[in-house]
């Protein structure tokens, strides 16, 4: 991970997310009736939330952390190999899902649970509009998610696994978050979010360019300062306990980035 940000995988991880984000021609076909309709709120909604990309190996378990409390809403990249062969053309599939008070109208529940809508954007690389769709879910305690299906309209069981499996790698990957650090991009139009690891992060103190010190050097990033000794100006050796210090605002190429550590990390020096 070393050459992250030299590589241009950040860089284009950035650049599709922002572009699935704002591809705002929606597919007729798409758009839907009545309770499974795309809107422009919706649009709006996803815009807000930002997007977050995970770790690449922080990806492929299909039930919700059962350590956490199921997640309010998230809004997750899909790696493609997940989304499905047939956007595999896609800039980024988009997935954002909320916690509903109720399941609509026109589905029907399968099992008791957590009721849920997701909500999946695939733009397209040759410009054609976007895809989107929305389906239901209800999610008992920390189990794998249940797909509420249409009224009258079954859906084939290899579809239904397959929803029902990336319903739970989104959940588990929103909550999975607070064990990574993450660096997010302030574009003018939305906030990208990507999980990192330590030595990822260490990378920036090569690649950014400000903040600077009065001398002209670059500022340190926040980093984990390990537990060590220190002397005091009395001869007397204290203890000193791990802690995390640096800026957590840089630029590069012109844009604004935030580093936030893990907040696993954090609890656990705050113990």
């Amino acid at each position: 991970m070393s050459d992250f940000w030299t590589d241009d995988k950040f860089e284009d991880s950035i650049t599709r997310a922002t572009i699935a984000l704002y591809e705002t021609r929606i597919e007729k076909k798409s758009r839907g009736k009545h309770w499974s309709q795309i809107t422009e709120d919706d649009l709006i909604r996803v815009r807000r939330k930002g997007i977050f990309i995970p770790a690449p190996d922080r990806i492929g378990y299909t039930h919700p952390d059962p350590l956490f409390d199921l997640p309010v809403s998230g809004c997750v990249a899909m790696p493609y190999h997940l989304a499905g062969p047939e956007y595999i053309e896609s800039y980024c599939q988009v997935n954002y899902f909320k916690r509903l008070d109720k399941l609509p109208g026109g589905v029907q529940r399968f099992g008791a649970g957590v009721p849920y809508c997701h909500i999946a954007l695939m733009p397209h690389s040759d410009g054609a509009p976007m895809t989107a769709g929305r389906i239901f879910f209800t999610v008992p305690g920390h189990l794998r998610p249940i797909l509420a299906e249409p009224k009258f309209n079954r859906i084939p069981i290899a579809e239904r696994n397959r929803h029902e499996a990336s319903m739970g790698c989104l959940m588990f990957m929103t909550t999975d978050a607070r064990n990574q650090w993450t660096i997010t991009a302030h574009t003018a139009e939305s906030l990208v979010s990507v999980g990192a690891y330590a030595d990822v992060v260490k990378s920036l103190l090569y690649a950014r360019e400000l903040p600077v010190t009065p001398s002209g050097r670059k500022r340190p990033i926040l980093h984990l300062v390990d537990a060590h000794k220190r002397r005091v100006k009395s001869g007397i050796e204290i203890d000193v306990r791990s802690f995390l210090r640096g800026t957590r605002e840089i630029e590069m190429d012109g844009m604004k980035y935030t580093v936030q550590a893990p907040q696993r990390l954090i609890e656990e020096l705050a113990a």
